[in-house]
């Protein structure tokens, strides 16, 4: 990797990190980098559907036959291309190329075109491209193309975080519109045991307003003479706390705002999300019917459970069922930081599955696909359970050793190479190159911890390289440059 990677990668971190101010500044940087990045004059995010384009977002200097929201007939521009070879098509000069009459030229005058296509949990999204009015001095490099796949793999992964936010977003509203219209008594209580949300019916039968309860002790509605054994009670809940259905507690008393006791049973559902730990409490008057309660407890429990598979999605690969990138990133970040605590040694195995797109050639996407699925389940099985198996993009793996020094991560490498070598049941053998970088004596690092995993990975990454150079199917350790007095 070099360089211009290294820089893409800097200002991809900064566009994540700009998040507050919306997608859509942040898709207004990315174009602009990369007309700067490949020296084009127009950026442009597409969204292609049933052979139409339509135009997400762009970024011109000059005007334009079209504008955002346009709708263009896919055949007329260069993105039909990249599409059908399902990967990144760089053309510098249309004119000298193997379409030189294609209708992107004639109908609007675009000499040059650089895009990738874009997908979003693996379905086709659409495509980031640039393009020019000139032709390009120079062909595309192996590097320019690099860095359009790092653009669009950042561009897949905020696309698919956003559209999961989006779909949390319309369940917990769902969840509020059913929680305040249900027609029992409902209230939500923090692990404090302070009261975070009330219904109406709660309103009415307590004789409070919400605003009057949010943030108070849910001993304000138990009667005074039970108040100082309560909180005890509470905390034995939470220490072990389980669904507790209508019908199956003890009758219980009640207070309202005037006073008054009355009797009551409550219904005590736990609901547990990645930041917090809350009980959902169904509170009904005995004489009252217990019709309701059921449907809301449902409705919590779908909450909890869309709640898990998006937290699922967000850090898992679609394909391979192993971590995203994204996760692999934090976990290294958090394992470097304690072995910067402890002065224990970190190591990093990056593997790829060599002549991999002459499989697909061969074979075809659906057995690519499978091949990797198999690969992944082996890297699973021949790994330890503290490892971080991750698919890194494409048919790159990487895998995160904690406490793993050199000789250990050799070790699994082989483990790992043998392993695939041996699989038998598909359309033909694979074998995986891997380069292992090791980072040792942390304790009291001079540079910041995310410029060291970027430099971890780059290591790793120039080893796998070397592999590759020395044959394929074998796995190669760092080793630095020496300098010769």
């Amino acid at each position: 990797m070099g360089q211009a990677f290294d820089h893409t990668l800097r200002y991809l971190f900064e566009i994540a990190c700009d998040s507050r101010q919306g997608l859509r500044h942040q898709l207004e940087r990315l174009l602009q980098f990369g007309c700067d990045r490949f020296g084009m004059e127009i950026g442009t995010l597409a969204r292609v559907r049933d052979r139409e384009y339509r135009i997400v977002q762009g970024n011109a200097p000059v005007p334009q036959a079209w504008q955002e929201g346009d709708v263009l007939s896919l055949q007329d521009t260069y993105c039909d291309l990249t599409l059908s070879a399902a990967g990144p098509v760089g053309i510098s000069d249309v004119v000298r190329s193997h379409t030189p009459d294609h209708p992107a030229w004639r109908k609007f005058s675009l000499q040059a075109y650089l895009g990738i296509p874009i997908r979003v949990d693996g379905e086709i999204y659409g495509t980031l491209s640039f393009a020019a009015r000139h032709a390009m001095q120079h062909e595309f490099t192996p590097t320019d193309l690099d860095d359009l796949r790092l653009m669009g793999l950042w561009l897949e992964a905020e696309l698919s975080r956003r559209g999961q936010e989006h779909e949390l977003r319309l369940m917990e509203e769902r969840f509020r519109q059913g929680f305040y219209a249900a027609p029992g008594a409902m209230l939500i209580i923090n692990r404090k045991g302070e009261i975070e949300q009330v219904n109406t019916e709660a309103e009415h039968l307590f004789g409070y307003d919400e605003a009057q309860l949010v943030g108070k002790p849910v001993e304000v509605l138990v009667p005074e003479g039970f108040r100082a054994s309560h909180p005890r009670l509470r905390e034995g809940y939470q220490r072990a706390p389980q669904e507790r259905p209508m019908g199956k507690g003890r009758d219980l008393l009640a207070q309202n705002a005037r006073g008054e006791v009355f009797p009551v049973e409550v219904g005590l559902n736990p609901i547990r999300t990645r930041e917090h730990s809350l009980v959902l409490c169904a509170v009904m008057d005995l004489t009252e019917r217990k019709r309701y309660e059921k449907t809301i407890l449902e409705q919590t429990e779908l909450l909890v459970e869309a709640n898990e598979r998006l937290s699922q999605r967000a850090t898992t690969d679609a394909l391979t069922n192993l971590s995203n990138r994204h996760h692999f990133m934090a976990k290294l970040n958090e394992y470097m930081s304690l072995a910067h605590r402890s002065g224990e040694c970190v190591s990093i195995l990056m593997l790829d599955v060599d002549h991999f797109k002459k499989y697909n050639d061969t074979h075809g996407h659906i057995a690519g696909d499978e091949a990797l699925k198999t690969v992944a389940r082996e890297l699973s099985r021949h790994t330890r359970g503290v490892d971080i198996v991750a698919r890194y993009g494409g048919e790159e793996f990487i895998i995160l050793l904690p406490a793993a020094d050199r000789e250990g991560a050799q070790v699994i490498g082989e483990r790992i190479r043998l392993a695939v070598e041996q699989i038998s049941h598909l359309h033909r053998p694979v074998t995986l190159s891997g380069g292992i970088a090791t980072a040792v004596d942390i304790a009291n690092p001079a540079k910041k911890m995310d410029e060291m995993c970027r430099e971890l990975i780059e290591r790793a990454d120039q080893a796998l390289y070397r592999s590759k150079q020395l044959g394929r199917n074998r796995i190669t350790h760092f080793e630095p440059e020496r300098t010769t007095q």
